[in-house]
């Protein structure tokens, strides 16, 4: 067995070694030539994987098959969900066609990587050992592999570009990787392929998508994974009796910080109390903050606002945050005069002591491109 794990750790390394090889030289090629290339790489793989370590046939059992009924339920049910949005929000036309020439340049290498990929993870992962880090370091590698595919650092020109790529690219592929490299350490090839074909796949079967917005397949991307992970480990958990009360402890304390992290979140977005946090959908306060990020706002009194001060105020139903740069005051009321910091001129009307929310007081960069995805969306903005 340790001399199997030697070469299984070989062959990862080689793997490797070969990722930065792959990567220079498919940059001239476009995404469905790097797909084909990853596919014959693989194809080699599993051969010399073959040759050194034998085939290993999974075990058919109970687990098995409840493991495949789950992702079936969960996929089945999120395509239900997702096309009906999309009656709401509309479809575009997907990958579709039923010219033969399409579907062999196109559907068959993305088919074949993710069959390969399967058969290479479970020749190197499956039963191989007690360990888990050879399964964790393929998904890694394959996570690595198939990022390079999507990368085009031609169109990446500045940080909201890189900050797209990585939430609704990258994530979504490492949370496949993930969840396949969990599958197959415990059950084998069959479910990750089952998985893997149905996402890689179904935008070339059905003739419209959802126009659902980069957020929300984002959101999905990661979801699925996470909830087919929950449930099939929550099986194996109530299948093993020998579960332990340090594993429920630790459970718990991984959770317990995340429910409250969640609920600061919630208070914070909602504004219930003193402080609340606001995405920013324009640029017009560059190079301070801009498009995508989030600002908390503190709730304050008219006469705690100085020149110089951020604030944050309704006009016409849409929150604003320019800075102040006159104070008026009229009888017994204040009077100010607004202006982006990228704006070539002042605001025109004067903002209220009524529209007042409050004032700037923190910054942070990039999460609150979620509510601008959103507000897009629903604006149908393409």
């Amino acid at each position: 067995m340790k001399g199997k794990l030697k070469l299984v750790y070989l062959l990862e390394g080689a793997i490797a070694l070969l990722l930065p090889r792959f990567a220079f030289a498919t940059t001239e090629l476009t995404t469905t030539g790097r797909t084909w290339a990853l596919s014959i790489g693989l194809a080699v793989f599993i051969a010399i994987a073959m040759a050194l370590l034998g085939l290993k046939r999974p075990h058919k059992n109970f687990l098995l098959k409840s493991t495949i009924r789950t992702i079936a339920i969960v996929m089945m049910s999120t395509g239900v969900i997702i096309y009906t949005l999309g009656i709401f929000l509309g479809f575009n036309r997907s990958y579709f066609s039923t010219n033969p020439h399409n579907i062999f340049v196109v559907f068959l290498p993305i088919v074949l990587v993710v069959l390969f990929e399967e058969i290479l993870r479970h020749s190197l992962t499956y039963k191989i050992t007690e360990k888990k880090l050879p399964a964790i370091i393929f998904a890694l590698l394959m996570s690595i592999a198939h990022i390079i595919i999507v990368f085009n650092p031609y169109t990446l020109s500045g940080a909201e570009d890189w900050f797209v790529f990585v939430c609704v690219l990258a994530l979504p592929i490492i949370a496949r990787e993930a969840l396949a490299a969990y599958l197959c350490y415990h059950f084998g090839a069959l479910p990750g392929f089952i998985f893997k074909i149905v996402i890689a796949t179904y935008l070339y079967i059905l003739p419209i998508a959802p126009n659902l917005g980069n957020y929300i397949f984002a959101v999905i991307g990661v979801l699925i994974p996470f909830i087919i992970f929950k449930l099939i480990s929550k099986t194996i958990s109530c299948y093993n009796e020998d579960v332990d009360l340090t594993r429920r402890t630790s459970s718990r304390i991984f959770t317990i910080p995340v429910v409250i992290t969640l609920i600061v979140l919630t208070a914070l977005v909602s504004g219930i109390f003193k402080y609340q946090l606001i995405a920013v959908m324009p640029n017009s306060m560059s190079p301070i903050y801009g498009r995508g990020d989030a600002v908390l706002l503190e709730k304050v009194p008219a006469d705690d606002i100085k020149v110089g001060d951020v604030l944050v105020f309704w006009h016409d139903r849409i929150i604003v945050t320019h800075r102040v740069i006159v104070i008026k005051q009229q009888g017994e009321h204040r009077l100010f005069r607004t202006k982006g910091d990228a704006n070539p001129k002042p605001d025109t009307s004067l903002v209220k002591e009524s529209e007042v929310v409050g004032k700037v007081q923190l910054i942070s960069k990039f999460i609150g491109y979620p509510t601008v995805w959103l507000n897009d969306l629903f604006k149908g903005v393409k």
